[in-house]
């Protein structure tokens, strides 16, 4: 899935840790999910800024010591944390900013080995998925 703001009308300096956190419901047991920050151009060339990479566990089996957690029902959403690293950037008037979320982001990250996946990303409502930038305010 690919987003893309509107063109910028001012500046947008982005200093620090880039985190996206989104929900999504893979349709099997540990799948990745990649996202990727993109600086868009007014002439339309994208510049990759940061990008990184989960790999969603499988389910561990039912607990049976006390106090331990369930594992969410498959089909549901889960929320996931993708830690994009860490930037120091200026968006210039005109420029657009682009998130891309995706199930691989191969060959920058190995392809899960052992399945194909495919997901669904929630948004708004009970699913809040969203990319928080390190906005540096003055700058």
């Amino acid at each position: 899935m690919c987003f893309t703001g509107a063109p910028l009308t001012a500046p947008l300096t982005v200093v620090g840790d880039t985190v996206l956190t989104v929900y999504v419901t893979a349709d099997a047991a540990g799948a990745d999910v990649t996202g990727k920050l993109v600086d868009v151009w007014p002439d339309g060339r994208a510049e990759l800024l940061c990008d990184g990479v989960h790999r969603l566990l499988p389910a561990p089996a039912p607990a049976t010591a006390p106090g331990a957690g369930v594992p969410p029902a498959p089909g549901r959403p889960v929320k996931v944390t993708v830690r994009l690293g860490a930037i120091g950037h200026v968006f210039r008037t005109g420029h657009r900013v682009r998130l891309e979320v995706a199930a691989s982001n191969a060959p920058r990250f190995d392809v899960h080995p052992r399945v194909v996946a495919h997901h669904t990303v929630h948004h708004g409502g009970d699913h809040p998925s969203r990319l928080l930038l390190p906005r540096l305010v003055g700058g």
